[in-house]
């Protein structure tokens, strides 16, 4: 009885695993998704004139245990940061609900941060 319970206790952990791991691609996968949404934005937004700089475990593998990834958009020349959007992608917690109406208006106030100085 006793191996019983200790063979049903081994596969519901087995079972737990694998449904975190699921859990776990599928949130890197929406990170993913919403890294490029707003890359493309920044691009499109201003093509030429800023890009999206990328930090965190998901540019620089020696850094394993930094599930955030913070991209931030500079001017070229002068890296001159307006906008800074902060995603956690450790399979966690769901990343945050950005929709591109969201980051474009960050990335118009951005801007216009730039044409005041």
């Amino acid at each position: 009885m006793e191996d019983d319970l200790k063979a049903i206790h081994r596969n519901l952990e087995k079972l737990q695993k694998e449904a975190d791991e699921k859990e776990a691609l599928e949130n890197r996968k929406k990170v993913l998704a919403l890294i490029r949404l707003i890359t493309n934005t920044v691009n499109t937004m201003a093509p030429g004139k800023i890009e999206a700089i990328r930090y965190g475990s998901e540019t620089n593998p020696r850094i394993t245990d930094y599930p955030v990834v913070k991209i931030t958009a500079v001017v070229s020349k002068t890296y001159l940061e307006i906008c800074t959007w902060t995603i956690n992608s450790s399979g966690q917690t769901e990343p945050p609900t950005l929709t591109v109406a969201d980051i474009t208006k960050t990335v118009v106030e951005g801007l216009e941060k730039i044409r005041f100085r």
